[in-house]
């Protein structure tokens, strides 16, 4: 189990970094509304699989004893990391204009944020009650994906 965290670890990190890149302009977005970088859809969709990968494995960790918590306790904040990197990356809607998806998105700066707070909280809460914390830390990886997947929402 200690492993399989580790990869959804580093996939999630990898998404967020990729999704910092396009927030500092340092990937550019289509020439074209709706055109974004080639591999947006892609990062995305491995992303969401790497949360729904973290949450099976936090409830699974909330379910057994045996599993490591260090393991599964920085799940949900690389959960929230992404999710938060790509709260502030160029939405392809309106490309070329250089409009992020912070700028009068779906989700507002606060829930980010609480979402951000509640993944630290529920690290910290893992370490020092594995099962509850591991428990509470799936839900907030699942929120998080979803918040990521409807980020681009509202235009």
């Amino acid at each position: 189990m200690r492993w399989a965290a580790a990869v959804v670890m580093l996939v999630l990190l990898a998404a967020a970094s990729y999704e910092a890149a396009l927030a500092f302009g340092w990937l550019g977005i289509g020439q074209q509304p709706g055109e974004g970088h080639p591999l947006e859809g892609r990062v995305l969709a491995i992303a969401l699989v790497a949360d729904l990968a973290g949450a099976a494995l936090a409830a699974a960790s909330a379910l057994r004893r045996t599993t490591s918590a260090s393991a599964v306790s920085m799940i949900p904040v690389g959960a929230a990391a992404f999710m938060a990197a790509r709260f502030y990356t160029f939405d392809p809607y309106y490309a070329p204009g250089l409009r992020r998806m912070s700028d009068g998105g779906f989700w507002p700066p606060s829930w980010v944020l609480t979402l951000v707070a509640c993944s630290l909280l529920a690290g910290a809460l893992t370490l020092a009650r594995p099962r509850v914390g591991s428990g509470v830390g799936a839900m907030v990886v699942l929120v998080s994906a979803f918040t990521a997947f409807l980020m681009g929402v509202g235009h």
